[in-house]
């Protein structure tokens, strides 16, 4: 059988029988390796860079391919700038400046956050990622990911 495998993180692209024994993979970035016939579950099973054989993955690998990505973040504070914008809006009266102020450094260290390590993770984001000026937390899905 044939498998069309990533070959820098071994993730399992396609496989199954094939007349011809080719080694080109049609997948950018990505090879072919001819095992012995079996089941295949791509959620589970990779093909090991290191030595080109089909391996599990790692609960450690499965951790790290759920987190949240940094254009995930990053969507994230984009889409709380706009849910915001209104608490900084010039003409709003009917807000304290105590409270404008507060929602413009909020809205500050969220545009910030990419600016903390370089290049900037998920992780980190995520950790720096401040509650809002009424104390909630706008990210649980992110943070429980």
């Amino acid at each position: 059988m044939n498998i069309h495998y990533n070959i820098t993180t071994g993730q399992i692209l396609s496989w199954g029988t094939v007349d011809s024994d080719s080694a080109t993979s049609h997948y950018a970035g990505c090879s072919v390796v001819n095992v012995a016939y079996g089941f295949i579950d791509p959620k589970a099973d990779k093909i090991d860079p290191q030595t080109v054989k089909l391996a599990k993955w790692t609960a450690a690998e499965i951790a790290q391919a759920l987190l949240p990505t940094t254009d995930e973040v990053a969507r994230a504070v984009a889409s709380e700038l706009r849910n915001t914008d209104e608490y900084v809006l010039s003409d709003r009266d009917d807000l304290a400046p105590a409270t404008i102020a507060a929602w413009k450094t909020y809205r500050k260290a969220l545009r910030d956050l990419s600016k903390g390590t370089t290049p900037p993770t998920p992780a980190a984001m995520i950790t720096a990622w401040p509650l809002d000026p009424n104390g909630n937390d706008t990210i649980p899905q992110l943070r429980n990911a």
